[in-house]
Protein backbone atom coordinates (compact mmCIF):
# COMPACT_ATOMS: atom_id res chain seq x y z
CA UNK A 1 0.00 0.00 0.00
CA UNK A 2 2.37 2.14 1.14
CA UNK A 3 4.44 1.68 -2.37
CA UNK A 4 3.80 4.45 -5.37
CA UNK A 5 5.79 4.56 -8.91
CA UNK A 6 6.77 7.66 -10.77
CA UNK A 7 7.47 8.12 -14.92
CA UNK A 8 8.82 10.60 -16.13
CA UNK A 9 6.61 11.75 -19.22
CA UNK A 10 8.01 10.32 -22.44
CA UNK A 11 10.66 8.20 -21.20
CA UNK A 12 10.97 4.94 -19.97
CA UNK A 13 12.24 5.87 -16.37
CA UNK A 14 10.12 4.60 -13.45
CA UNK A 15 10.80 5.09 -9.75
CA UNK A 16 9.43 3.51 -7.25
CA UNK A 17 9.24 4.68 -3.65
CA UNK A 18 7.80 4.46 -0.38
CA UNK A 19 4.84 7.08 -0.04
CA UNK A 20 5.89 7.21 4.21
CA UNK A 21 9.60 8.02 4.22
CA UNK A 22 10.41 8.75 0.21
CA UNK A 23 13.40 5.51 0.00
CA UNK A 24 13.80 3.79 -3.20
CA UNK A 25 12.40 -0.06 -3.28
CA UNK A 26 12.50 -2.42 -5.81
CA UNK A 27 10.77 -3.01 -8.55
CA UNK A 28 9.96 -4.50 -12.18
CA UNK A 29 9.05 -2.20 -14.54
CA UNK A 30 11.59 -3.77 -17.34
CA UNK A 31 10.52 -7.06 -17.75
CA UNK A 32 12.61 -9.91 -16.82
CA UNK A 33 14.59 -7.29 -14.73
CA UNK A 34 14.70 -6.60 -10.96
CA UNK A 35 16.05 -2.78 -10.31
CA UNK A 36 16.93 -2.73 -6.34
CA UNK A 37 18.10 0.40 -5.22
CA UNK A 38 21.67 -0.03 -3.50
CA UNK A 39 20.40 2.11 -0.51
CA UNK A 40 17.48 -0.16 0.17
CA UNK A 41 20.16 -3.19 1.18
CA UNK A 42 21.03 -3.58 5.13
CA UNK A 43 23.25 -6.33 4.33
CA UNK A 44 26.74 -7.55 3.00
CA UNK A 45 26.56 -8.00 -0.84
CA UNK A 46 27.43 -11.52 -2.19
CA UNK A 47 28.02 -9.81 -5.64
CA UNK A 48 29.84 -7.08 -7.10
CA UNK A 49 28.43 -5.12 -9.80
CA UNK A 50 29.76 -6.14 -13.33
CA UNK A 51 28.94 -3.58 -15.27
CA UNK A 52 28.96 0.59 -15.20
CA UNK A 53 25.90 1.98 -17.54
CA UNK A 54 25.68 4.71 -19.48
CA UNK A 55 28.77 5.91 -18.98
CA UNK A 56 28.96 7.84 -22.47
CA UNK A 57 26.69 10.55 -20.47
CA UNK A 58 28.16 10.59 -16.63
CA UNK A 59 29.58 13.51 -15.59
CA UNK A 60 33.36 14.92 -15.54
CA UNK A 61 33.39 14.34 -11.52
CA UNK A 62 32.06 10.50 -11.91
CA UNK A 63 35.64 9.52 -13.56
CA UNK A 64 37.86 10.40 -10.44
CA UNK A 65 36.09 8.85 -7.71
CA UNK A 66 39.38 6.77 -6.48
CA UNK A 67 40.97 10.09 -5.83
CA UNK A 68 38.67 11.65 -3.47
CA UNK A 69 38.77 11.23 0.67
CA UNK A 70 36.89 8.26 2.19
CA UNK A 71 35.00 8.76 5.59
CA UNK A 72 33.82 5.81 7.67
CA UNK A 73 31.09 7.97 8.86
CA UNK A 74 29.91 11.99 8.22
CA UNK A 75 33.21 14.15 8.03
CA UNK A 76 33.54 16.55 10.97
CA UNK A 77 32.68 20.24 9.96
CA UNK A 78 34.98 22.64 9.86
Amino acid sequence: EAVASYTLPGTRHQKCFCRTCGSAVPNTHIPGLLVVPAGCLDSELSRVPTAHLFTSSRAAWDRALGDVPEFSGLPKAT
